[in-house]
């Protein structure tokens, strides 16, 4: 789930968020902590969803007088702190936020419907073509997601946010005569592009952008001075622990050939393979031979087949292959 992109009323909708507000055990803590850590630029967003959860109490009952005086401090805003004694305030001060979130709920439900991200994910496995309103078409790969605005293409600009692996074809789109960006959104990159099509990558840290045509540019999301140019079969590398853009000339149908059903690869580590098949199929592959993981791959094999790399894996290599439920061991 990409929370970058979440509003008050989505992390309100978030059941991991509100089990970590009202239920919070260890392992939700721990992924909130880091995450907001890791995204200031979201906390106050998320302090805003998290007060109005922990004063909600829609068990609480209340007379007709405080809510009478509730509702008039709902529409004019002043406050009853002269009049009330500290502890009925807090308790009223509960009762406003309720009321305010059920007015979010039903005169706004309609602005909340219609203006939250959309999200479309792969499975393991599986991939998926995506055509936005501005013509642009986007393969997703396997185990992958896409989130989109739904205003997407009135503003000045386009934004999308992808995680995983993707292959985009960006349409042109020209408003009063000016050129409307397209900019695509990773962990540690935002890719500016008009009209191209390009393989990006988004996996363990790693962001890898394959460009077949057209021109993009990268820019670090936390240093714009890390940026850089690609030129049609060019690759680009930002990874978390390596600040530097790394750039290199390859084949980029190595990188999206999977966009016709079949992986193909040329000196490919099967280490890096390994991290693939776990990505993609949700398979674990234990390489228990250190030497082994250096070894390369050339060849290819369908997408929806993996056993079929196994089986070539076996006929290239002296090595055992041993599957045990949804794992494979090679030796």
């Amino acid at each position: 789930m990409d929370y970058r992109t979440f509003e008050v009323q989505d992390f309100l909708a978030d059941e991991n968020f509100t089990q970590w507000v009202l239920q919070p055990d260890a392992e939700h803590d721990d992924f909130w902590t880091n995450w907001l850590a890791a995204h200031p630029d979201r906390k106050d967003v998320a302090d805003q969803a998290r007060l109005l959860i922990e004063n909600i109490d829609f068990t609480e009952t209340w007379s007709a007088g405080e809510r009478h005086d509730m509702w008039k401090y709902i529409q004019t805003g002043t406050s009853r702190s002269a009049v009330l004694p500290a502890g009925k305030m807090q308790r009223w001060l509960r009762i406003s936020y309720a009321a305010v979130f059920a007015l979010l709920v039903f005169a706004g439900g309609w602005f909340y419907l219609t203006s939250r991200p959309v999200r479309f994910q792969t499975p393991y496995g599986k991939q998926q073509l995506v055509t936005l309103d501005d013509g642009s078409r986007i393969m997703l790969n396997a185990n992958s997601e896409l989130t989109v605005r739904r205003d997407f293409g009135k503003e000045a600009k386009r934004e999308v946010w992808i995680r995983g692996e993707a292959f985009f074809d960006v349409a042109k789109l020209m408003k009063q005569e000016k050129k409307i960006p397209f900019i695509v959104h990773t962990d540690q990159l935002d890719i500016h592009v008009l009209g191209t099509a390009f393989n990006i990558t988004n996996r363990r840290g790693r962001v890898d952008v394959a460009l077949e045509h057209g021109s993009v540019k990268l820019v670090d999301a936390s240093n714009a001075s890390n940026s850089m140019l690609l030129k049609p079969g060019e690759k680009a590398t930002q990874t978390a622990t390596e600040a530097p853009l790394k750039k290199e000339v390859v084949d980029v149908k190595e990188y999206s050939s999977w966009r016709q059903k079949v992986y193909q690869y040329k000196g490919k580590k099967l280490q890096e393979l390994a991290e693939m098949i776990g990505d993609s199929y949700g398979i674990e592959v234990i390489i228990e031979n250190e030497a082994l993981k250096e070894e390369t791959f050339t060849g290819s094999f369908p997408t929806d087949s993996v056993e079929t790399f196994f089986e070539k894996l076996g006929k290239l290599y002296p090595l055992e292959i041993e599957k045990k439920g949804n794992k494979y061991y090679l030796r």
